[in-house]
């Protein structure tokens, strides 16, 4: 799905699609959630049908060369998104490497190392990570047990327990 496309109910549905929503600069700039709301009115009435179909792309910092969670704006923009949407990853696609970098944004991370094999970080403040570690492992799991879909929620912080 390109950013001028319409979302529905039935591609959220759809066992085979995969909808990748892109966030432009623009809106992360102007902390601009109206189209971000939209999507989530959306996710929370498909419910279950929904977990696992969502992939953010983040537009605008193509030519960039810091990684997407070294970018203040970006960081602000994802921990207010995390704070109205603490059960956000029950929707992302189950792909621990890309949970991992939207949950980068949110815990304020140093990159301690690059390399062509990738980028190694250390979280700013452990406790502070904890807390917001904590925090989406509750609320994802208080979201699954109130559409009846548990599991799913745990499924889709596994990640973050192992």
């Amino acid at each position: 799905m390109n950013y001028t496309q319409i979302l529905t109910a039935d591609m959220l549905v759809n066992p085979d699609s995969i909808i990748l929503y892109e966030i432009t600069k623009s809106e992360i700039v102007k902390r601009d959630f109206e189209r971000i709301n939209q999507l989530f009115t959306l996710l929370n009435k498909c419910k279950k049908s929904a977990t696992g179909k969502i992939k953010l792309h983040i537009s605008g910092y193509d030519r960039d060369n810091r990684e997407i969670y070294e970018i203040g704006e970006v960081n602000s923009f994802m921990k207010i998104l995390f704070d109205k949407y603490p059960y956000f990853l029950y929707y992302v696609i189950n792909d621990d490497s890309i949970k991992a970098i939207y949950l980068y944004c949110i815990i304020d991370v140093t990159v301690i190392n690059r390399s062509v094999c990738g980028v190694n970080v250390k979280p700013k403040s452990t406790i502070r990570s904890d807390e917001i570690v904590n925090k989406i492992i509750n609320e994802t799991i208080k979201y699954g047990q109130s559409i009846n879909d548990e599991l799913g929620a745990m499924e889709s912080i596994k990640f973050l327990i192992n």
